[in-house]
């Protein structure tokens, strides 16, 4: 089973932001375990990364993938604990980024780090349909 963590600033207060993250760790239930390492600012963040090998930051300036780029990825590439990591309303610092295994854009437009982790989770969902090879990804 495919496991993946999620670094990032904040936290889950928001109630529509709960709901659509459980929604997704539903579907992914007994495929992919997801886990939150939510902390309060980039310097416990920065702790927290120094012990992990391998991590792909989610940049503005990023690389650019399709949703079957990602999907190819985690299934045929990656191995391992799957660590993603999600800046705050300051962006992630330059240590951070320059110390990824790689760096992913969803977009050149900025959003709240809470979106975001929505997306990314959609995408991992979207990732592992792809790779199964349902109709949930239309290309």
């Amino acid at each position: 089973m495919l496991k993946v963590q999620i670094y990032t600033i904040g936290k889950h207060k928001e109630s529509w932001l709960k709901e659509g993250l459980k929604m997704y760790q539903d579907r992914l239930k007994g495929k992919v375990e997801i886990f939150f390492e939510i902390f309060r600012n980039n310097e416990e963040m920065i702790t927290a990364l120094s012990k992990v090998p391998r991590y792909i930051c989610l940049d503005p300036l990023g690389e650019r993938w399709r949703s079957e780029d990602l999907s190819n990825y985690i299934y045929t590439k990656h191995e391992g604990v799957l660590v993603f990591v999600i800046g705050g309303p300051e962006g992630l610092p330059d240590s951070l980024i320059s110390g990824a295994t790689k760096k992913l854009s969803f977009s050149s437009l900025t959003f709240t780090h809470q979106n975001i982790r929505l997306m990314l989770i959609e995408q991992l969902y979207r990732s592992y349909e792809i790779f199964k090879g349902s109709l949930y990804h239309k290309a």
